[in-house]
């Protein structure tokens, strides 16, 4: 992680040193060189004395994106739970119901009329 108050100079600056060993020549807005890490601190500690180069910071945004996707995930999963077990129930009772001899009309409001589920689905 590099921290400069020039950021986008010294961005220009490594990448026009690095220039040589770019990886993608033909298109140039793919930023990919085949430099080492210690070749980046060099140049930075040359081009920018002045920016901060640290090669142990945690990666707190990603892990924080990491949790918020899992419990999306949990959530979207104990949903779809929820609703396969009412799409269930409402089977089971359409099945009931439709058993009964005659059909009663506490079974009848019971069962829906629509063509899809609870899940929407047909």
């Amino acid at each position: 992680m590099i921290y400069s108050e020039e950021a986008p100079a010294l961005e220009t600056a490594l990448h026009n040193q690095f220039a040589d060993r770019r990886i993608n020549a033909s298109n140039m807005r793919k930023e990919f060189f085949t430099v080492s890490l210690e070749e980046v601190e060099a140049a930075v500690n040359d081009l920018a004395p002045e920016a901060d180069f640290h090669t142990d910071i945690e990666a707190q945004e990603y892990y924080e994106t990491l949790a918020r996707r899992k419990e999306l995930a949990e959530r979207l999963a104990r949903q779809d739970s929820e609703e396969l077990l009412a799409e269930i129930s409402a089977a089971r009772l359409v099945i009931f119901c439709t058993r009964q001899r005659p059909l009663q009309e506490s079974c009848a409001a019971a069962i829906p009329t629509s063509s899809t589920s609870a899940l929407g689905r047909p």
